[in-house]
């Protein structure tokens, strides 16, 4: 059964395991989540504090969703391809919320992508497909 864990609980947890009285396997088995959770509020905690540990439901998508800009974007994808730190690392240096959102970026990087177009939310479909429906001409009845 899925509990809601408040924003104290979080940073509760959060500072237990930055204190290193308890490891994240525990606290992930004692709040019944996943131990890269608490990976996830420990970095959101450290660069938001405890109002990043809000729960996002009701807020609208671009409070949770943070947009960031093309240049930072580059400079941390740039900073991850030469070495200086693993994604998490480089996530928390740059202040990026999430280092899945720095995966992607690489991701686009790499594939020769620009980073100064929308990257999400976009509609896929742009113009109206023709149909290839043909109505039947059967007369017989």
């Amino acid at each position: 059964m899925y509990k809601r864990i408040s924003a104290e609980e979080k940073a509760l947890a959060v500072q237990k395991y930055q204190a290193g009285e308890t490891s994240a396997i525990e606290l992930g088995q004692m709040l019944g989540v996943h131990r890269n959770q608490i990976y996830k509020w420990a970095q959101t905690y450290k660069a938001e504090g405890i109002l990043g540990l809000e729960s996002n439901l009701g807020k609208r998508y671009i409070d949770k969703n943070p947009v960031y800009g093309e240049g930072l974007k580059e400079k941390a994808v740039r900073a991850y391809l030469a070495g200086e730190g693993s994604p998490r690392k480089i996530s928390q240096r740059f202040g990026i919320r999430s280092d899945h959102a720095l995966r992607n970026w690489i991701k686009v990087y790499n594939s020769g992508g620009d980073f100064s177009r929308k990257m999400g939310g976009e509609s896929r479909m742009k113009k109206a497909r023709l149909s290839s429906f043909v109505p039947s001409m059967n007369t017989t009845s």
